[in-house]
Formats: structure tokens, C-alpha cells, sequence
């Protein structure tokens, strides 16, 4: 069963002292490069993902999955999702480790993004 939080229940933690001023912010501090890729997959799954020559081991990469339909259109399933592990190589490919909570190969959609 799922269950969802209302807004009044949802806080919002906004660290602003934190964030350096944009005016202040050095270039590693931007997006460089994002990318998508789609693929099935269910249970426990690696994957190599080919970002391309921006990436760099000492990039700060992040992905976030969802599932898609024929058309890869977004859509929340009944399937949960996380993802694990994230490493970026010089040679610009990104290795991830992931699980998906389903019995069968469903479509994903992984959107990568790296600074």
C-alpha cells in the first residue's frame, strides 16, 4: 500500500546560508551536462551509461528514475524505484546501480545530470 503526504504534512528545509550567492559561485557550481536514457529492467540492475566526454570522475553526478509508457511518457506506477550507487569515470561513461520493486522488466526512464 502506498501513502501519500498531505501539503500540510510535507516541511520544506530551505538551507539558503548554505548556497553560496550566485554572483559568488564558481563554475563547479553549475550544471555542465545532462543527458536521458531509457531501458527495461526489474529487481536489482547495473548499468553503463555512455554521457559523453564532459563527464569526469571527479564530476558530481546525479539520476533519478521513473517509469514510462510506449510513448516514454512519465507516469507513477505501482512499481517503487531507487537508485544506489553512482560512478563517474574519465571516459566519460557513468556506472549505475539500481533496483526496481517489480516481478517483470518494466521501462525506465533514468535523467542524468552532472556538475
Amino acid at each position: 500500500m502506498v501513502s501519500y503526504a498531505s501539503p500540510e504534512q510535507v516541511e520544506i528545509d530551505l538551507r539558503d546560508e548554505l548556497l553560496e550567492p550566485e554572483d559568488q559561485a564558481d563554475g563547479e557550481q553549475r550544471i555542465v551536462d545532462y543527458t536521458t536514457f531509457f531501458f527495461p529492467a526489474h529487481g536489482v540492475f547495473a548499468r553503463r551509461l555512455i554521457c559523453g566526454p564532459t563527464l569526469k570522475s571527479y564530476s558530481r553526478a546525479f539520476v533519478s528514475l521513473c517509469e514510462v509508457d510506449g510513448n516514454n511518457v512519465p507516469f507513477r506506477g505501482l512499481a517503487t524505484m531507487s537508485v544506489a550507487n553512482v560512478v563517474p569515470h574519465d571516459d566519460g561513461i557513468l556506472e549505475i546501480v539500481g533496483s526496481i520493486q517489480w516481478n517483470s522488466d518494466i521501462k525506465v526512464r533514468a535523467s542524468v545530470l552532472w556538475q
